[in-house]
């Protein structure tokens, strides 16, 4: 029996010319697992060279498959518009998503006292806030009694057993003296 390879049929090369031998019932058979299992690529350019080649199997392909180039381009032109509205609308929605996701966000707010960051949208709570009222100043540095150079936040993160507070005499590392609720820093008008 002889085999049917249509993977090797490349574009451009002719097809075997139809005869109107009838085809023996085992060469259907194995013509029909052929077009079961070989790649959608070598099918289409198998049907191509057939219809090229055989106009009565062009008028028969168009009637089984229940189209013409017309409605066949109008389809494909609904499909693409289609699309392009599902991904319009996709875009939309991932806009959306995006800016209830900026609504949602929690508004942070650096605590004037602390100088801790907090959501200003959620309830405030007594004693959610440690700090201490005075300042801190580098005891290293003999001065004249009473003076002393008060330390930026720098230098004290960096070296905190350097600095006391003035509000209880602790270390620059103490957690704060004094508790309140966080409050909202207010800018001065100049």
């Amino acid at each position: 029996m002889e085999n049917i390879d249509l993977t090797k049929l490349q574009i451009g090369q002719d097809a075997p010319k139809s005869t109107s031998d009838p085809i023996d019932h085992r060469v259907l058979a194995q013509l029909c697992r052929a077009i079961h299992i070989v790649p959608e690529a070598s099918l289409r350019i198998a049907m191509t060279q057939l219809i090229l080649q055989d106009t009565s199997a062009a008028h028969t392909l168009l009637q089984l498959l229940g189209t013409d180039a017309k409605t066949q381009e109008k389809k494909l032109d609904q499909e693409k518009k289609a699309g392009q509205e599902k991904k319009a609308d996709q875009e939309k929605k991932a806009e959306q998503e995006k800016k209830q996701a900026r609504e949602n966000a929690l508004p942070e707010e650096t605590c004037s006292l602390c100088k801790k960051k907090y959501d200003a949208k959620s309830q405030r709570v007594a004693d959610e806030c440690r700090y201490h009222p005075g300042q801190a100043v580098d005891v290293d540095i003999p001065l004249q009694p009473g003076e002393f150079i008060v330390g930026n936040d720098y230098y004290l993160n960096l070296y905190p057993e350097d600095y006391r507070w003035t509000c209880c005499g602790k270390d620059g590392a103490a957690e704060g003296c004094r508790t309140s609720t966080h409050m909202k820093a207010t800018r001065r008008a100049i």
